[in-house]
């Protein structure tokens, strides 16, 4: 098993969770990485584990996909929510701005001058 290839694997994973998530307190440092690859090796390796190198390139061709998507799906997401929630404060203003025109009187101001004193 690779640990250097598996600790990115793991690395990858909790970058793409705690993005997605909106939690960067789930980000591993590449010593963390490699430390839980290690632990992971061990258990494979106890436990007789043995991962067929086809599902090991499924799985790296998984998370780097992952890994270059997710923070887009997650950009994305989070503009378009922003641009709603934008939308959203325009057209309350715009709600309010029509109901407060509506509950003011309409006051009709006579004209004023001499060109239109009928005293004159």
């Amino acid at each position: 098993m690779d640990l250097r290839n598996l600790a990115k694997q793991v690395e990858g994973l909790h970058r793409i969770v705690g993005a997605m998530a909106g939690l960067p307190e789930l980000f591993l440092s590449e010593e963390e990485s490699f430390a839980v690859a290690q632990a992971v090796s061990d258990v494979s390796r106890e436990y007789k584990i043995k991962l067929d190198s086809k599902y090991t390139v499924l799985i790296n061709a998984g998370v780097m996909v992952a890994m270059v998507y997710a923070p887009r799906v997650v950009a994305i997401t989070a503009r378009l929510k922003s641009e709603r929630a934008q939308k959203e404060a325009e057209q309350a203003h715009r709600e309010q701005t029509v109901a407060a025109r509506e509950d003011r009187p309409i006051v009709i101001v006579p004209p004023q001058g001499p060109a239109h004193d009928p005293g004159v």
